[in-house]
């Protein structure tokens, strides 16, 4: 079990909310009889949004969990009964999010914090330290990857799926208070939905082993490989595509019969339309932040195999 022990700001600490008497805190350059220096206003608007987002999340019922993305929501219900507070919301993309002042303080006044591998991590978790250095971060939950990777979405295989789960039974052992046998109960339920649908869609694959389907964003790596496809991405190492590899998917697509672009709800492109038009192609949403990922994993089988469907060609990937 890895957890990154960091400390909880007690009532949050260093962040700027009301006085000891429930008034907030004014601050004038009245006195000074000319305007204030510009990075003395950038503090003060920053300081101000600050405390608004403290008066709003103290608001709203402190979560004891945080969790990175919506698929993780349900393996923390599963093992525990709890309700994770999810920092993605619906249509947002891990690749451009980060967090508000609001989020930081749901964070930490959270007892535990649960990432899963997404660039935007990182960062936050400096932050964290430097704020909350007693914050617990269940770090063993960040599953490795090769070297180079830039395709993070583990949570679509799986056997990565489960690995993740078990880090996570870990670390909530590990709270004062969690019953480990539930934990283990709900992490064996878990496991035994996942293993259903992934034979399912095992099943659903099997007569298309090697086959080629379009994404424009490469998110769908992991979920290929365990069932042993190949995805072809329209989007090139996080950039819209050129017209130069436009044309190259484009030919690719041709040879292969492919009918169908699978796209992510939170990303958009004129590239999409383009290419559809060229191939005729119906362009089918496959969302990988679903909340319901041991539904969703089959639900992307479903969809991928149809896509394949009876009159597509060989579909074999070029060499």
């Amino acid at each position: 079990m890895k957890f990154e022990e960091q400390q909880s700001v007690s009532g949050h600490g260093g962040v700027i909310g009301p006085n000891s008497e429930g008034k907030s805190q004014e601050i004038t350059g009245e006195d000074s009889g000319r305007a204030l220096p510009l990075s003395v206003r950038r503090t003060i608007v920053f300081l101000c949004i600050f405390a608004s987002a403290f008066l709003q999340s103290a608001s709203a019922p402190a979560q004891e969990i945080v969790v990175s993305i919506p698929p993780q929501q349900e393996i923390v219900k599963a093992l525990c009964t709890a309700d994770a507070e999810v920092l993605i919301g619906p249509g947002q993309s891990p690749e451009t999010w980060s967090p508000s002042p609001g989020k930081m303080l749901r964070i930490v006044s959270s007892k535990l914090y649960i990432p899963i591998g997404l660039p935007f991590e990182t960062s936050l978790r400096r932050k964290l330290k430097g704020i909350a250095p007693e914050l617990r971060i269940c770090t063993g939950a960040i599953p490795s990857q090769p070297d180079g990777a830039l395709d993070p979405h583990s949570w679509l295989d799986p056997e990565a799926a489960i690995k993740h789960a078990r880090a996570i039974a870990r670390c909530l052992k590990a709270l004062p208070g969690k019953d480990a046998r539930k934990v283990d109960a709900g992490l064996a339920s878990f496991e035994a939905t996942i293993r259903v649908g992934e034979e399912k869609a095992a099943e659903l694959l099997k007569p298309y082993r090697g086959r080629t389907f379009l994404v424009y964003h490469p998110a769908f790596g992991h979920f290929a490989r365990r069932f042993q496809l190949h995805q072809l991405a329209i989007e090139k190492e996080g950039k819209a595509p050129s017209a130069r590899w436009m044309t190259e998917v484009i030919n690719r697509a041709r040879r292969l019969h492919i009918r169908k672009i699978f796209v992510q709800p939170e990303f958009a492109s004129d590239a999409v339309g383009a290419i559809a038009r060229s191939l005729n192609a119906e362009i089918v949403e496959l969302d990988p932040l679903a909340a319901d990922l041991s539904e969703n994993i089959l639900r992307i089988a479903e969809k991928i195999a149809d896509s394949f469907g009876k009159e597509a060609g060989n579909g074999k990937a070029p060499e």
